[in-house]
């Protein structure tokens, strides 16, 4: 949003929650993407759609447990229909690195049928895939515990928000399709939680998704949670293959300020 402002655009947000009181928008407008009428009339006057709406990546199983399909797939194809009924010049999706071949995950597969819905949808459209946001691996570095598959040696370069915002308002003034993005550091899972862990003089705890008892966890949590099941998929699908994305992004890692709880 900052990005957008600052290049001169006149940005209206929306989401479920509260308009936050530093971000540069001229209009909010509170809706759930799911729910198609409130959804109406949020594109009125809008050049841009950008969403980077999608399932939290929050592993808490207290918290929501609707399944990825609601909002990173039905929810944005809400967004996708009223922006459609009003004649958007693009629209701008943040997927996911390598969600096609992933897409045998829930995740990724709801990423994926949303993209090929937009790619068909006959708006102009530019899509963004990045590895993991720096956000997401602080979130998870905090935990009393860090759940790895395997021996957590496989590589990835997670990178950070703002360069795949720059990236996308790029991609779309210039009219690109498909965007690919990674951070300039590749770290092997296990080393890039140490890294995390050093810089708040944590001592880290592993704990291996594909053992045993991992995966009697794992299968219990479908019908404790279905999101949180799918997230924790996800998350092995990636952490078993190597995930690196071009490297593209700027910022590192040990530079990046959480602003996290």
């Amino acid at each position: 949003v900052r990005h957008l402002a600052e290049k001169g655009h006149h940005v209206t947000g929306l989401s479920r929650k509260k308009r936050p009181g530093k971000l540069p928008v001229e209009n909010w407008i509170r809706a759930d993407l799911r729910n198609a009428q409130k959804v109406r009339r949020s594109c009125k006057g809008i050049d841009w759609v950008i969403s980077c709406a999608g399932a939290p990546v929050n592993f808490n199983i207290l918290k929501e447990r609707n399944s990825s399909y609601e909002t990173q797939y039905h929810g944005n194809l809400n967004l996708l229909n009223e922006a459609f009924r009003r004649g958007v010049e693009r629209f701008g999706y943040v997927s996911l690195y390598m969600s096609k071949t992933l897409k045998f995950t829930d995740y990724a597969r709801a990423h994926e049928k949303f993209s090929l819905m937009l790619t068909d949808s006959g708006i102009p459209y530019t899509i963004i895939r990045p590895t993991a946001f720096f956000d997401t691996i602080h979130r998870l570095a905090r935990k009393s515990a860090i759940y790895i598959p395997g021996s957590g040696i496989k590589k990835t370069n997670p990178v950070h928000e703002a360069d795949v915002a720059l990236s996308l308002i790029e991609g779309m003034e210039k009219g690109i399709r498909e965007i690919s993005i990674g951070g300039p550091e590749v770290f092997q899972v296990k080393e890039l939680f140490e890294t995390l862990c050093a810089i708040r003089n944590k001592t880290p705890r592993f704990i291996n998704l594909k053992s045993p008892t991992a995966i009697k966890m794992t299968k219990a949590l479908k019908i404790i949670n279905p999101r949180v099941y799918e997230l924790t998929r996800f998350s092995i699908a990636t952490g078993l293959r190597t995930y690196i994305a071009p490297q593209t992004g700027t910022q590192r890692l040990r530079d990046y300020e959480w602003r996290g709880k």
